[in-house]
């Protein structure tokens, strides 16, 4: 073989053991910052149920099978979990995905250890839907553990969202092999050239003294230019590995960019301080919503509602702050500083929730017919949202009003 395929073969072969090793780490490193982040998010989840007074009251109730099961169900849709099983203290379920299951026996053999030493972990058991990763979580009553949460992840649907991850991944190792090949070619075309395109053993018995000197020196600089390119190519290839983690980590990385102690805060003040489960779900989705386009959102650490008034019910109240938070996002969708905050307090039986964004202001002349059906400064089929919310607090005989400028703020009593 000549001597310029050679180089190109050995270039090539260094080229594709080297980025098969970057992958391999990478893929494993990847897979377990999925699972990892699976598992934080399980883990989270039934925290939160646990701590709902609701949840606690309705074990060892009659009836508490349906209330559990109508809370868990609104809770597990908005959080995409596969199942959430609130289960007694001798593992009987108290909800279940599918209806018919509860009532029966916990399976998996991996509750023990949470129902009898009232440990919290995650693990991995075959279940009554499947394999699946799942988080126990105990569940207390006035000091006395009175069950388990368990909040799971089929296998089958985690693996999907690693592939979903690595079809990312994949177009960058090709990418960068195929640099690597192209610079191997040049590599290759540059030494011959600069041997006399010949092959050494010709340059050996063929060149005079002088030529061999001359051919010498040329192998010198070849030499000091293979060093050379070779480093830079490796720089290249560096530079390529940061490219390929930094995009394989886009989503995942996003679902935990925020520190562990932004994380176990939001935690805190949603399970300690807002007691409407649905709305806690809500803030919750709203949050990761307003992370992955990199909004920052603030929940007022003084927020606290124990219950709702009995002049609106759950849907209605999800509805009022559901819009606003949406609008507030849209607001300031792609801006580099985008912030909003929300805070909720009840005080003389009323509830007092301020919703504020640091997008564009209200133009003054939208402002007159904001809450008119069909009302929108955005194109399309819009302008429904806040119609729905002032009809909703005029029934309740509540007041919403807003100030804008630098800040738009929505202020709604209740």
């Amino acid at each position: 073989m000549k001597l310029q395929y050679k180089i190109m073969v050995f270039m090539t072969i260094i080229l594709t053991v080297t980025l098969g090793i970057v992958s391999l780490f990478s893929y494993y490193e990847m897979q377990e910052n999925v699972k990892e982040q699976m598992s934080r998010n399980v883990q989270n989840t039934a925290a939160v149920i646990a701590s709902m007074k609701d949840i606690q009251e309705a074990i060892g109730d009659p009836n508490g099978a349906d209330k559990i099961q109508e809370t868990v169900e609104r809770i597990r849709l908005k959080t995409k979990v596969q199942f959430i099983t609130v289960m007694d203290m001798d593992g009987i379920r108290y909800s279940h995905p599918l209806p018919e299951k509860i009532g029966k026996k916990f399976t998996g053999d991996d509750e023990e250890s949470c129902l009898k030493n009232g440990q919290t972990y995650v693990s991995e058991a075959q279940g009554s839907l499947g394999y699946s990763l799942r988080a126990f979580t105990p569940i207390y009553k006035e000091g006395t553990q009175v069950g388990a949460v368990c909040v799971g992840i089929l296998i089958g649907d985690l693996n999907k969202e690693f592939f979903s991850l690595l079809k990312r991944f994949i177009p960058y190792i090709g990418i960068g092999l195929f640099i690597g090949v192209v610079g191997s070619v040049i590599l290759a075309y540059n030494i011959k050239k600069t041997i006399f395109g010949m092959e050494p053993n010709e340059i050996a018995w063929k060149l005079k003294t002088k030529q061999m000197a001359e051919a010498l020196t040329g192998f010198k600089e070849v030499a000091w230019n293979l060093r050379a390119q070779n480093h830079e190519f490796m720089n290249k290839l560096q530079t390529i590995s940061g490219l390929i983690q930094l995009e394989e980590y886009n989503k995942a990385v996003e679902f935990i960019q925020h520190t562990s102690n932004v994380r176990n805060e939001l935690i805190c003040t949603l399970s300690n301080s807002i007691k409407v489960a649905p709305l806690a779900g809500l803030l919750l989705s709203k949050y990761n919503k307003a992370a992955e386009a990199k909004i920052q959102f603030d929940i007022d650490e003084k927020s606290y509602l124990s219950r709702l008034p009995d002049r609106i019910n759950e849907d209605e109240l999800i509805c009022v702050v559901g819009n606003l938070i949406e609008n507030s996002i849209e607001a300031v969708m792609g801006s580099s500083d985008g912030k909003i905050g929300f805070s909720i307090e009840e005080m003389d039986s009323k509830v007092y929730i301020k919703i504020s964004n640091n997008g564009a202001p209200i133009p003054e002349e939208f402002g007159k017919k904001l809450f008119e059906r069909g009302s929108s400064s955005k194109e399309g089929f819009r302008g429904f949202g806040l119609n729905n919310v002032k009809q909703i607090i005029d029934q309740v005989g509540g007041e919403i009003n807003y100030t804008t400028g630098n800040e738009t703020t929505w202020y709604v009593t209740i």
